[in-house]
């Protein structure tokens, strides 16, 4: 994928475009095919694509122009086995720091949008790593790469609270284990 930006839009018009299908006909030809084919990543990897995260030099942590006080977290299925996204983008729209929430572009995920401060990108991951799975026994991928990219999608019911909480990220406790002998 190109490092380089191609274009700035701001990230209401980009959700606006989720929820009233700029991108649907080439989103539910993704979603059409086998996700474990090649041509589901051919297809998959030639969708526009985006970085919630902030607007970049080049698309590195290191070129970061500004960060938009926005992190992305992705909720896959594989890694969630039998959770029903349906209901947990339901739970996750009554939290008041969910931004946004929308399916993501294979359809067998969501993407949510939380606001955090933005000179704390990766104690705010963390954090909202360690509360999902405390609070909704959900699993959030790694990925906390301040510049990575999201694939644009296709959701009418993308669900959206401009006036969603700040989120203050809190230190996320280790956890011990004990074994016994």
């Amino acid at each position: 994928m190109n490092p380089e930006p191609t274009a700035a839009l701001h990230l209401a018009e980009l959700l606006a475009g989720i929820r009233d299908g700029r991108w649907a006909e080439q989103v539910l030809a993704v979603r059409a095919l086998s996700a474990s084919s090649t041509a589901y990543s051919e297809a998959k990897r030639s969708l526009p694509c985006f970085t919630p995260s902030g607007t970049f030099e080049r698309r590195t942590p290191a070129g970061l122009l500004q960060h938009s006080g926005i992190v992305g977290l992705d909720l896959d299925a594989r890694q969630n086995p039998g959770v029903d996204l349906s209901a947990v983008k339901v739970l996750l729209a009554a939290d008041p720091s969910t931004y946004a929430c929308f399916a993501s572009a294979g359809g067998e995920g969501l993407c949510a949008l939380v606001r955090i401060p933005a000179d704390n990108h990766a104690s705010s991951f963390r954090s909202l790593k360690a509360y999902y799975h405390q609070a909704y026994g959900l699993v959030v991928d790694d990925l906390n790469d301040v510049s990575r990219l999201r694939f644009v999608s296709y959701d009418p019911a993308l669900y959206l609270n401009e006036e969603a909480e700040l989120l203050t990220p809190t230190p996320v406790q280790a956890t011990t284990l004990s074994t016994s002998n």
